[in-house]
């Protein structure tokens, strides 16, 4: 009897299988999907190139749209600035011809003959000779009627008339008389006077014996005995030398000594302050006569209080001395000739006519 083994055979998956043969693939197949992974990478890679590139031309492209554009708006504002430098040019030139035609206006107006112009150079001149008499009758302001009468001859000699030779003569004698008046500096006295006083309370005081500065004129001999002295001696010396710059001690003429305390320093510069005030109010209104009673009064405190030695209260004395002599007010000459001869001028031309012919002959 025959026996029969029976072969059993292995159970495998699904999925077993599909990975057997996957594995079981040939090399041609896997080479072949490598090949096309490689390809697709390859197409991707390449189409992200593309694209980004493209964004790079679409940027560019803005880009220099964008640069036409402004090269378009500055070639409108250059065209702009030119038509406005040509208008500009062609106004300086309009302005240049009516300049040139306003100069030559100008120079045949002066140029014309003498009688069109006569008039006008009688009343010119009349009218300075008003303002230089208002001047110096009104605000004894020399300078000013000086200024316009030297204008006045400075017309009439430029006319070049001899019918102006009166009138001429005796402006320049009116002029010499004014030159010869002694002008005073109101504005600069003021500002002196103000600037001592604004330093009036650094003026030094007149000194007392036992003061620094005898102490400084004391001989070697002297000074080497001061130093010698005990220690309580020469503390005793420097405090009482304190003190003398407190109280300040003067002699009347009968010799009775006088104690000049702070209070009294104080109301001494002072009183010096407001009489150097009183002197510029003096010299602001030109009251002479209360500007010299100033002065005597700041020279007499000076003298008095002050030492007269220090290089400051010297200079101070001799600058008021000199101011003494100054007159705030002087008598200054009237211009009534030069106005008589000028009108006796006009007058004469409006009464006769013929005068104002062309002269036959200039002034030289």
């Amino acid at each position: 009897m025959t026996t029969e083994v029976g072969v059993t055979e292995p159970i495998t998956s699904v999925d077993d299988t599909a990975t057997a043969a996957a594995v079981q693939q040939p090399a041609p197949v896997r080479t072949l999907s490598v090949i096309v992974s490689l390809v697709l990478l390859i197409a991707i890679s390449v189409s992200a190139y593309l694209f980004y590139d493209l964004q790079q031309v679409k940027k560019d492209q803005e880009a220099s749209r964008q640069w036409q554009q402004q090269q378009t708006e500055l070639a409108t504002a250059v065209a702009a600035l030119r038509n406005d430098s040509a208008n500009i040019s062609q106004e300086i030139a309009e302005l240049r011809t009516a300049q040139a035609a306003m100069l030559a206006d100008l120079a045949s107006v002066r140029n014309q003959p003498q009688q069109n112009n006569f008039d006008w150079l009688l009343a010119e001149v009349e009218y300075l000779l008003i303002i230089a008499g208002q001047r110096l009758a009104l605000d004894q302001d020399a300078a000013v009627a000086l200024s316009a009468l030297q204008t006045a001859a400075t017309r009439l000699r430029d006319f070049n008339d001899p019918r102006l030779l009166p009138a001429r003569k005796q402006l320049n004698a009116d002029i010499n008389a004014l030159q010869a008046v002694n002008n005073v500096d109101i504005s600069g006295l003021a500002l002196y006077l103000l600037d001592i006083a604004a330093r009036a309370d650094k003026l030094p005081l007149k000194p007392l014996p036992g003061d620094a500065s005898d102490e400084a004129d004391a001989t070697p001999q002297e000074q080497t005995v001061a130093t010698e002295l005990p220690f309580w001696r020469r503390l005793g010396t420097a405090i009482l030398n304190s003190l003398k710059d407190l109280v300040r001690v003067y002699h009347t003429e009968d010799g009775t000594p006088v104690a000049l305390l702070p209070e009294q320093r104080y109301h001494i510069y002072q009183n010096l302050s407001l009489q150097l005030e009183t002197a510029t109010r003096a010299v602001l209104r030109k009251e002479t006569h209360n500007f010299k009673a100033a002065l005597t009064m700041i020279q007499n405190g000076l003298r008095e209080n002050f030492d007269t030695r220090d290089p400051a209260v010297g200079n101070i004395i001799d600058s008021l001395n000199r101011m003494m002599v100054i007159d705030l007010n002087p008598q200054l000459p009237t211009i009534d000739s030069s106005m008589e001869t000028l009108r006796a001028l006009i007058r004469e031309t409006t009464d006769d006519p013929q005068t104002m012919a062309t002269p036959e002959e200039s002034v030289p």
